[in-house]
């Protein structure tokens, strides 16, 4: 990233009136966010809304407010369902196309995510608003352009790569997320072959993977993570530029990487195989 781009996006924050948000200091985190995407067109301003479970209504309303009735009954629909279990979010474009997301807070000694705590999670939200937004002015189910594992590892890339402030913090937090994260029957283990089968079962919308959806932000963010690396940063949203201009994803894989995907994928799934076998052989 240049380092002198400077960020001119305006962030107003909004606090639901029972709710501490547990990063009093996520507005920079959109500064860190705006800068990743300097070479695409992104929004001018983000709404961040911050709740509990007691304000969970209010913070719907404050979605449907901005962004519309149906976007807010959706994302509400699976958000924050308990007062101790409350650290989901979400993302979207307001109906003047801003980005907008919203943020849940366990009550006190309930589950907090560790996301929540560094910047993570609100980077991880505005690459999926800046994401939305390459579509403008035409609005369209965004997220179906790429495989949900693309989608959510992109984001989780962006995401964990903005909280870090050094190569150490970055290697820490990689490490975390793969330990902490056994296969379980579904996958069955951590071979190239069941990554393989976790590729196909998540690019088949709008069928529902019998896969768990957690691996998404765990294989899914470790595949984008080498792309990333092959690639440079930018290339996972140039990939998904090409994609809103009526490019398949095997299309636009193919013109970011300049290889085919049916030849990319097993080398990437031995890739990320690799990285969790050496904790769950």
């Amino acid at each position: 990233m240049a380092t002198n781009y400077q960020s001119s996006i305006k962030v107003n924050t909004i606090i639901g009136p029972n709710t501490v948000p547990v990063n009093k200091n996520s507005a920079s985190a959109f500064q860190i966010a705006s800068k990743i995407f300097q070479n695409f067109k992104q929004p001018d301003e983000v709404f961040a809304i911050y709740y509990t479970f007691a304000d969970k209504e209010w913070a719907k309303n404050q979605v449907a407010i901005r962004a519309g009735q149906n976007v807010a009954d959706f994302q509400f629909g699976y958000s924050c369902p308990n007062a101790s279990r409350c650290w989901d979010a979400s993302a979207s474009i307001t109906l003047d196309w801003q980005a907008i997301s919203h943020y849940g807070a366990s009550d006190p000694g309930g589950s907090i995510h560790g996301a929540e705590l560094n910047g993570e999670i609100q980077i991880h939200e505005f690459t999926h608003s800046v994401s939305f937004f390459q579509l403008k002015p035409n609005r369209g189910n965004y997220y179906n352009l790429t495989p949900d594992w693309f989608a959510e590892g992109h984001a989780s890339v962006t995401g964990k790569l903005g909280a870090s402030t050094s190569f150490e913090e970055y290697s820490a937090l990689r490490t975390e997320a793969i330990r902490r994260n056994r296969p379980f029957a579904d996958i069955q283990d951590y071979r190239a072959e069941n990554i393989l089968r976790f590729y196909e079962s998540f690019s088949k919308y709008p069928e529902v993977s019998s896969i768990q959806r957690f691996y998404l932000y765990t294989l899914g963010w470790s595949t984008v993570e080498a792309l990333a690396a092959i690639g440079g940063i930018d290339s996972p949203m140039n990939l998904f530029v090409e994609t809103t201009k009526g490019s398949s994803f095997k299309e636009a894989f193919k013109k970011t990487y300049g290889i085919e995907w049916e030849s990319a994928a097993p080398l990437l799934a031995e890739v990320v195989s690799k990285q969790y076998r050496a904790y769950y052989p």
